[in-house]
């Protein structure tokens, strides 16, 4: 309420003397303003600030509580007291529009905020007024001004602010987004910083400015100089600067080209001014809702004061009743006082939250009496309304007692009435977005009902250990009130009341707190999984749940759809939930996101762990769970186990009035009972606790919940969880689907202590977080039902069916993402792709063979003579599948079939002649096509679990009769080269459709051996050039047969090999640095070749950068091979280094290939640049090979024969297939 003095006559004849000396200052002023408020626009202002009260007499707060103490303060011959707010009673704003055309009005700027402010111009302007900005002529007047308090300033503890200011400060800026901001109101300064003060009485706060802007933060306080030395740390730790209190104005007009957010009701209309030509945005300071909405810390603080003022109140209540009791007087000031000391009690005790109220009989009447100068009467009505501040929170109640007698009729009619008017707005439940205004009526419709009412609000907000009186909310009449929704996290007082002119008062006030009250209720939706489940389970129970599940009060039923990667069944579930009108949510699945994650390879003890003698001796559950535990990042993300439960927790967190979320998996079915258990006990256990675990009963028939019998069933199994919406426990993201994904915070909770999750499993799995801050805040509620899976044998309740769930789960979680990956690698996998040639290359070398190129001419026609002598040799002739030639048994006769294959296959693609195809065909159906015969599997049924094949591997063994199938011969040789050229004579029609598939259909008989044999599960698990050589003869083979799930298995699990090291075999003989470099030679030239394959696919992951947990990697390793040999030529004879160049020349020029095709990866560059360098001293690529001039003997002479017999690692005429374009 502002106070307009009017002149319109030059002396009033009663005016008082103050009065005289303000109009004589008014000078050519018609009127000046007096408002209520100080510079910070503060409801409680300090003692220099009560300019009003100094004038006239008038020491209550300036609204409708105070109507009667005003007409008692207030000198009528003086003053006209004007009941704003009253029917027929205008604002002052409305008051001051009747003055003359032409009045000049005067105000000081820093007492108004800039809303008030550009509104009045706006009004005298448009009635031919001016209002005038002057110096305060209050304090003109006054002989001596009460000084402006410096009380000193302390820090406020982050246990119980909850939020660092740093934290405040960001976020601040974030809302701001570029903009600066000047904070003018005291309590929002002291939140922002964490600080507080006592500059007001009764409110801990202290006079200053603070300025935010984008890159600094500036606090101005009127005596910096005298902080204490733990706030100058303080300030000095958040960069905060410190500035004079009153330089604001000045530094303000410093600014030029700014934008400023600048909240229009609480920021006065001298910075407006100071501020001058920069950019302004009003807009309401974000700090207020921040402030209002408490955070945990805050709300727990508020909690804590209440209880410890109940004590303080309590103990003062029976002091009081027993000395009114026994007769004895006590004064109103005597109850104030005895109350202050009974806080003073409490540690935590600062000091009042305003100034008591003590009042019986007519004082009670007076809403906020304050004179507390009368003795109270035991047998009148007594109303006590007090607050008080603690170092976590700030109080404000009221109590109306009757010590003595009985009430009359009406005031027990009244007092009933208000506390139906109480109760009324402590049950109400709105939905979002229910403002305070809203909400007034609630809680006066008991009292209208019977002609009462009141004049004051019926409720404000509460401040944490800050103003008592605190916004932007509240309950009321006020249209401000209609502004800001009331939010979760808010507080608000609950003050009803009604008063009895000079007779009684009433009110019954608490502070309550907005709570959230909404069950959400999740089904989390995923990927079916068999054979753990029925191919479409997941629709078949939605639909059940959909069709039978009652709809259940305040609850809100969400459905998640978590992950699905395939899109129709996603479709399928969407467009049933949409029939049915039901609300879902999507978590989507990414398939690139998912392409870019890995297996996990390195985090067992052994490098190539699959494949060491630990591994052998698990049993076949427990490889399984090894294998699983290599899927661990992919089952993270495709089945986001425990990330779909989080984000239905974060997005039910995130619902405004969501109280307790229902986390549940998507088979979950919830019964009328079971949910009326859950929701009684959350009513009644819910105030303390934030947890609640729901045991779970497995189906094994869905119609069992149709026939009525709604009784609680065993609940043996896994429970869900309910979690409070402040509850701070998640699920543990690092704990995948299969690998107790729910069990750890179950455990982590207490709620399942006895299964001693606690215990170390192996190494290599993630370990379990310790128990929660929160252990043992929980309780066990209701039940909850688990729809039928599709397989009885995995649903009863027996300890085989959990045995045979977990196994099932394991074989369900590989195969899904065996299949997904498959899917994947489809889109870019071809089986007629050529594996280690490839078709770009190939087709630069030849069209360099058109050009006329001396180099592959001159190899062109070495290759032509080495095909004639091919054919020579083998005296061929056309023929056909039916006929049938006996191949004599040659251990080594596929190593020369492969080379006679390659040679003339080359030469038919580079020549064009068809004898060369033909002949090439010719040899393949004589050695090939030809029956074979199974094998009995049950002898070797000890090795169904090891090897590539395990697991899921369901196939019969079989071996080939023919010849050609030679043990020793088909672990030894690299067929690689040999089915590339059985794709190209298809391509060319030297073999026809029926030949080729006849031929994938017998190397897939080869593969099978491979794969499952005795003789092909040893080569697997040798660490030496035949591993990788058998690595390199199954994804060659797999990727021909067209078997990509086998493909990318090898493919991506060979990678495991490279940790454990490139090694060599030794061989103890007088030239074994010969030896050893073969064999070190022969292994690189192996993994160049399956690095190569692997590219070529575009289906699986690169291996030739991949690096092993110990640094090793194939590319580095290879140029450190060439390097090291390069270095060392000059010691050799010349015969030695003619051999050791031409022995490395291919591998060099393969990995210049492999390299310019591999992804970027850091920390090779070095190496590519090495070998693009030096490549040419081991030869030019074209050079062709020179025997050797000196005497060869021994394993040089074995070296040798091998290399004749294919065994080098390249196939013949290797550099018609590489085309290394320079950089």
């Amino acid at each position: 309420m502002s106070k307009l003095v009017k002149r319109f006559y030059s002396s009033t004849a009663h005016a008082s003397s103050k009065l005289l000396a303000l109009r004589a200052a008014m000078n050519h002023l018609d009127a000046v303003l007096i408002p209520s408020e100080d510079a910070h626009q503060s409801e409680y202002t300090a003692e220099c600030d009560n300019r009003r009260a100094w004038l006239s007499g008038f020491t209550g707060s300036a609204d409708g509580r105070y109507f009667i103490q005003a007409s008692n303060e207030l000198d009528n011959s003086h003053w006209k007291l004007m009941k704003q707010g009253l029917p027929g009673v205008p604002t002052w704003q409305e008051y001051i529009k009747q003055v003359p055309s032409g009045s000049t009005i005067g105000i000081d700027p820093t007492v108004i905020n800039a809303r008030e402010a550009k509104e009045l111009e706006k009004d005298l302007s448009s009635r031919g007024s001016k209002l005038i900005y002057t110096d305060n002529l209050v304090d003109r007047i006054r002989s001596k001004s009460p000084s402006r308090p410096r009380e000193p300033i302390k820090t406020h503890s982050l246990q119980y602010a909850g939020q660092s200011v740093e934290s405040k400060l960001k976020s601040l800026c974030q809302s701001l987004k570029g903009k600066s901001m000047v904070i003018s109101r005291l309590d929002e300064i002291a939140w922002l910083l964490n600080l507080r003060g006592s500059d007001i009485h009764c409110c801990p706060v202290f006079f200053s400015y603070c300025v935010v802007t984008p890159t600094e933060t500036l606090l101005y306080l009127q005596s910096p100089e005298t902080l204490s030395d733990a706030v100058k740390a303080h300030l000095k730790e958040n960069n905060i600067i410190l500035k004079l209190y009153n330089a604001i104005t000045h530094d303000l007009s410093s600014y030029s080209s700014s934008i400023f957010s600048i909240d229009p009701e609480g920021t006065n209309m001298s910075i407006i001014k100071a501020l001058g030509s920069n950019e302004i945005h009003w807009e309401t300071s974000p700090i207020q809702l921040s402030k209002a909405v408490k955070n945990e810390a805050e709300m727990s603080g508020m909690i804590d004061c209440h209880k410890r003022d109940a004590v303080a109140l309590c103990k003062h209540f029976a002091w009081l009743s027993d000395r009114l009791c026994m007769g004895e007087k006590v004064w109103e000031y005597e109850a104030v006082e005895q109350l202050d000391s009974m806080r003073q009690l409490d540690p935590l005790y600062v000091g009042p939250s305003f100034d008591t109220i003590a009042a019986s009989g007519p004082n009670g009447a007076i809403v906020h009496y304050a004179q507390a100068s009368d003795v109270i009467d035991p047998s009148q009505i007594y109303l006590c309304d007090s607050g008080a501040h603690y170092l976590n929170g700030t109080t404000d109640i009221t109590r109306t007692w009757l010590f003595q007698g009985e009430p009359s009729s009406f005031q027990k009619q009244a007092f009933t009435r208000v506390l139906q008017a109480h109760i009324s707005v402590d049950q109400a439940v709105f939905p979002q977005g229910t403002t305070g205004y809203q909400l007034d009526s609630v809680a006066r419709l008991p009292l209208w009902k019977h002609g009462m009412d009141f004049k004051h609000g019926v409720g404000h907000g509460v401040g944490a250990y800050l103003n008592v009186h605190e916004g932007p909310h509240g309950i009321g009449s006020r249209m401000g009130y209609s502004k800001v929704p009331l939010q979760a996290g808010m507080v608000v007082t609950n003050e009803p009341g009604y008063y009895k002119d000079l007779q009684f008062g009433i009110r019954i006030e608490n502070v309550l707190r907005v709570c959230k009250d909404q069950l959400i209720l999740y089904r989390i939706i995923g990927n079916d999984l068999p054979p753990r489940h029925k191919e479409g389970q997941t629709l078949s129970n939605l639909q059940f749940i959909l069709d039978h599940e009652p709809p259940f009060p305040n609850t809100r039923k969400i459905f998640l759809l978590n992950r699905i990667s395939d899109p129709a069944n996603e479709a399928a579930i969407v467009r049933l939930l949409d029939q049915y009108q039901m609300e879902y949510i999507r978590v989507p699945f990414d398939e690139k996101e998912y392409e870019q994650l890995d297996f996990q390879l390195e985090s067992f003890p052994d490098a190539d762990f699959l494949h060491s003698d630990d591994y052998r001796r698990y049993s076949k559950v427990a490889k399984l769970r090894i294998l699983d535990f290599m899927y661990h990042t992919k089952n993270l993300y495709a089945m986001n186990n425990n990330g779909g439960r989080n984000t239905a927790i974060q997005h039910g967190k995130s619902i405004e009035n969501a109280q307790w979320i229902l986390p549940f998996d998507g088979n979950c079915y919830l019964s009328y009972n079971g949910f009326k258990e859950i929701t009684e006990q959350l009513e009644k256990h819910g105030k303390d606790t934030k947890y609640f675990i729901v045991p779970m009963t497995r189906l094994l028939n869905n119609s069992i919940l149709l026939n009525n019998l709604d009784q609680r069933p065993k609940a043996p199994e896994e429970p869900q969880i309910i979690f409070r919406y402040d509850a701070k426990e998640e699920y543990n993201l690092n704990m995948r689907y299969g690998r107790r994904s729910k069990l750890e915070l179950l455990w982590r909770l207490g709620a399942l202590e006895s299964r001693q999750l606690n215990r170390p499993t192996v190494p290599w799995e993630p370990v379990g977080r310790p128990y929660s801050d929160e252990k043992g805040n929980f309780k066990n509620i209701g039940w909850v039902f688990r729809l039928f899976s599709g397989n009885p044998q995995q649903e009863e309740n027996k300890k085989e069916a959990s045995s045979i769930r977990a196994f099932n789960r394991l074989k369900a979680i590989q195969s899904t993402l065996d299949n997904l990956d498959e899917k994947i690698a489809r889109r870019r996998f071809g089986h007629e792709r050529l594996f280690l040639y490839s078709d770009e290359e190939m087709n630069e070398i030849r069209f360099e063979y058109w050009s006329k190129n001396p180099e592959v001419i001159a190899t062109v026609t070495r290759l032509e003579r080495a095909a004639e002598k091919v054919l020579e040799e083998n005296q061929m002739r056309p023929s056909t599948t039916q006929d049938h030639v006996e191949i004599e048994p040659d251990k080594d006769v596929l190593a020369g079939l492969s080379q006679n294959v390659t040679i003339l296959t080359l030469a038919n693609y580079f020549l064009g002649n068809e004898k060369y195809g033909q002949g090439a065909a010719n040899l393949i159906r004589m050695h090939f096509l030809n029956e074979y015969e199974p094998m009995r599997g049950d002898l070797l049924d000890f090795l169904s679990d090891q090897g590539y094949a395990f697991p899921n591997r369901q196939v019969s063994r079989k071996y080939s009769r023919h010849r050609t199938l030679n043990t020793s011969d088909l672990t030894r040789t690299d067929l690689s080269s040999l089915l590339d050229c059985i794709r190209l004579l298809r391509r060319r029609d030297w073999l026809t459709h029926r030949e080729y598939v006849d031929l994938q259909a017998t190397m897939a008989e080869f593969l099978e051996y491979l794969i499952t044999s005795p003789t092909g599960i040893h080569l697997a698990q040798m660490s030496d050039y035949r591993g990788v050589l058998y690595d390199l003869q199954v994804t060659s083979m797999a990727a021909f047969t067209d078997d990509v799930r086998l493909f990318l298995r090898v493919a991506n699990r060979c990678r495991m090999r490279i940790g454990k090291g490139f090694k060599v075999t030794y061989i103890d003989d007088k030239e074994n640095w010969r030896v050893q470099f073969h064999y070190t030679t022969l292994s690189l030239q192996y993994w160049t070749s399956l690095a190569r394959g692997i590219q070529h696919s575009r289906a699986a992951k690169e291996i030739w950068h991949y690096t092993a947990a110990n640094g090793n990697r194939i590319s580095h390793t290879v140029v450190d091979h060439l390097q090291s040999h390069l270095d060392l030529l000059p010691s050799l004879s010349s015969s030695e280094a003619q051999f050791v160049k031409s022995r490395l020349r291919p591998l060099a020029y393969t990995a210049l290939a492999v390299f310019r095709q591999a992804q970027p990866v850091s920390g090779t560059d070095e190496d590519w640049a090495w070998l693009e360098r030096h490549v040419g001293a081991f030869g030019s690529q074209w050079d062709k090979e020179q025997k050797d001039q000196g005497r060869v003997q021994g394993m040089l002479k074995f070296i040798r024969s091998e290399m004749k017999k294919g065994r080098s690692g390249s196939p013949p005429f290797w550099m018609l297939t590489v085309f290394n374009e320079k950089r």
